[in-house]
């Protein structure tokens, strides 16, 4: 959803219809693997911002940095880029 944030996401940040699906199925997808995680789905979707996708995304344990910078500011942004050792 991070990659295709244009598909899934309106001008203002938050999720449109074809994101709340696609959220709504995975969150039923997940309570057969695990109730953590499809209970944090189902917050999001009380509250469908890019914002509180990011959060959950880092609640998992998910680096989404790179594909959020790409998705935002396209495949030649440096912004959020962090520097490797």
């Amino acid at each position: 959803m991070i990659r295709e944030y244009w598909i899934y996401f309106s001008k203002n940040g938050y999720m449109n219809s074809d994101g709340r699906k696609l959220l709504a199925l995975l969150a039923k997808q997940a309570k057969n693997v695990d109730i953590h995680v499809s209970r944090m789905l189902w917050r999001l979707l009380k509250d469908p911002s890019i914002d509180n996708l990011v959060k959950l995304a880092k609640e998992i344990g998910v680096n989404i940095e790179d594909d959020l910078a790409t998705a935002l500011y396209g495949p030649y942004s440096w912004r959020f880029r962090s520097r490797s050792p």
